[in-house]
């Protein structure tokens, strides 16, 4: 899957979070995600306005991407929620200044984590979330 075929491929999907995405699909969308961010971002309210448009997608795909590991999606929320707790912390403790940190060091061991499980290949075949979006239906009978 190539660069444009991820992008319109993610869109398409916008807010779906069955199924599975290959490992093109998903690094070329936070390719696209990253460079867009970064143009989009220089104009602080078209940067925000891009990020909303882009939240659900970006989540949808990294599910999708977890899927074809056979993993489940809610393994997502050991990103989620310490990025929501370090930006809303120091708002609600001011002084909570080591449950930051804790939450820092959980949120980049959680990101490398991630980082080495979505280089892996996907589940050959199907498996508990549908076919294999890179070899089809027909893996088995060429292996």
């Amino acid at each position: 899957m190539g660069f444009g075929e991820a992008i319109s491929s993610v869109f398409s999907k916008y807010a779906t979070f069955s199924g599975r995405a290959m490992r093109s699909e998903f690094w070329w969308w936070k390719l696209f995600a990253v460079l867009t961010g970064f143009v989009t971002g220089m104009v602080e309210a078209v940067g925000l306005i891009w990020s909303l448009a882009t939240f659900l997608p970006d989540i949808a795909v990294t599910v999708r991407r977890l899927h074809d590991m056979n993993r489940s999606g809610w393994w997502c929320l050991l990103l989620i929620v310490p990025a929501i707790l370090i930006g809303i912390a120091p708002f609600a403790y001011p002084y909570a200044d080591g449950f930051i940190l804790f939450l820092l060091v959980v949120f980049v061991v959680a990101l490398i984590g991630f980082i080495i499980w979505f280089c892996q290949e996907g589940t050959r075949g199907p498996n508990d979330f549908g076919e294999d979006p890179k070899h089809g239906v027909d893996a088995e009978v060429f292996a």
